[in-house]
């Protein structure tokens, strides 16, 4: 199920924001920043967030940083979670460990 959460962000820099729910599962959030600045702020936002989230329980995180793209990986406990930035968009995930490699498909098809 896709919803568009739009209308209730209250970050101003974010123009558009859609959640994709796999029920039970984990949901992937999208959000389209009005400029890449803002889509950089948000990324490293969610990034923060993470590292404070998993501390010293990170297994294993990866970074890679390019132009206008940006990844962050993280497996921490029994959790992973996937930050990526393309331009002026960013997205962000995180579920159980079990369904790491679904989620990598879904990402790889939406070009991410």
């Amino acid at each position: 199920e896709v919803i568009d959460a739009t209308s209730y962000m209250t970050d101003t820099t974010i123009k558009t924001a859609y959640i994709a729910q796999k029920s039970n599962a984990y949901q992937i959030e999208f959000y389209l920043s009005k400029s890449e600045n803002g889509a950089k702020a948000g990324y490293e936002q969610y990034v923060a967030n993470l590292k404070a989230v998993a501390g010293t329980d990170s297994k294993k995180n990866t970074t890679v940083t390019k132009d206008t793209y940006s990844k962050y990986t993280d497996k921490a406990g029994d959790y992973y979670s996937v930050v990526v930035r393309i331009d002026k968009t960013y997205l962000y995930v995180r579920a159980n460990t079990s369904y790491e490699k679904e989620i990598n498909t879904i990402l790889e098809g939406l070009g991410y």
